[in-house]
């Protein structure tokens, strides 16, 4: 049947087409779809080819039959006193996505709070293939982001897909920041103002069966081979350089304690060293969790009844939970004690001789 050509005019009746509808155009010939039975417009043309008009809201729907749910299958809603575009579906009329009057983009809630606000449901533990938003590629390796509904309750950023891969952050020669806004010179800064006990963070490795010569944390100055007083690590406080892990290229490594004069004041001459050392009480031991070995060594109590400094904590100290803090020890405290006592037992070496010499010669 040839084209047929309606005058404007309006009518009161409905109308019912059994092929193609043509709205503003002489020609339903729609070349980019053959299955496209109504055309609104001409193509040719750059002006609006539909509008919808109303003074509450505009809604375009998708039925799959005529009663229930199916009726709105899925729609394109504006709304006009609140100003959003809504597109929903899933046979119940259920918004799915909205664009908010400031061009905030929701998914899975109608008030999003940034550019793109993705909702969903929070997880068990990071997950490799799913989560509330996912990026993939052909490559197939993705990114997943989520949060997760149980202890510590956080957020989680997930590299995933069929395989294992790595998940790179390469801020192009900025810095990684966690905690802190501010990045100076670094290439990673963490922060935190926290007076608990708790690790800022942690480095583990929860194998069960740790293989020998097995690497932990490996710091490198890998493009140069004969550096020389570079710091592998540096501890600060609020006053300044407490003390240095140093390297020389020479395959030494320094673990250095600040003790510039500069920043010292009563300093006088010790002795008593002597004294220290013979008070100390030299032990044999196995430690619990590895008892096939025996150590030589000091127990952190003892240590602290002959001289301070050395040991740390408290003997028998517990936390509120009553667990043990344990003791501890730096070894490297006792060798101004032991200095001290070479000197001692030196002057004494010297006396005795000088005195057998003077008898000797009598």
């Amino acid at each position: 049947m040839a084209n047929t050509k309606v005058p404007n005019e309006f009518l009161e009746d409905n109308l019912v087409v059994a092929g193609d509808l043509g709205v503003g155009t002489s020609s339903v010939n729609n070349p980019f779809s053959a299955n496209t039975a109504t055309q609104i417009g001409d193509i040719t043309e750059g002006s609006s080819l539909l509008t919808l008009a109303g003074t509450t809201q505009g809604s375009i729907y998708f039925a799959d039959s005529t009663s229930g749910g199916d009726r709105y299958a899925g729609y394109i809603d504006y709304n006009h006193s609140g100003n959003y575009m809504a597109f929903g579906g899933k046979g119940n009329g259920s918004e799915m996505v909205r664009i908010d009057s400031s061009g905030n983009v929701g998914i899975g809630t109608n008030n999003p709070a940034a550019k793109l606000e993705v909702y969903g449901t929070a997880d068990s533990s990071p997950q490799t293939s799913s989560g509330i938003f996912k990026i993939n590629s052909t490559a197939t390796n993705a990114i997943c982001f989520g949060t997760l509904n149980s202890s510590p309750f956080g957020s989680y950023i997930q590299s995933g897909g069929s395989g294992v891969y790595p998940l790179v952050l390469n801020p192009n020669g900025a810095a990684v920041t966690v905690g802190t806004t501010s990045t100076s010179a670094l290439k990673m800064h963490i922060k935190d103002d926290t007076t608990s006990t708790t690790s800022i963070m942690i480095v583990e490795n929860v194998t069960s069966a740790v293989s020998a010569n097995s690497v932990l944390l490996d710091l490198k100055f890998s493009g140069d081979d004969s550096f020389s007083n570079c710091d592998y690590i540096k501890f600060q406080d609020s006053s300044g350089e407490e003390g240095v892990i140093t390297g020389d290229g020479g395959g030494r490594v320094y673990y250095e304690i600040t003790s510039d004069y500069r920043k010292k004041e009563n300093i006088v001459d010790y002795t008593g060293g002597l004294n220290v050392v013979n008070n100390l009480s030299v032990k044999n031991y196995n430690m619990i969790t590895n008892p096939n070995i025996t150590y030589t060594g000091f127990i952190a109590h003892e240590v602290q009844e002959v001289v301070d400094g050395v040991a740390r904590g408290t003997k028998d100290a517990i936390d509120d939970e009553g667990n043990p803090i344990y003791q501890g020890l730096d070894l490297s405290k006792l060798v101004p004690h032991l200095v001290s006592a070479i000197q001692e037992l030196s002057a004494k070496l010297e006396a005795a001789e000088a005195r057998i010499e003077t008898l000797e010669n009598s």
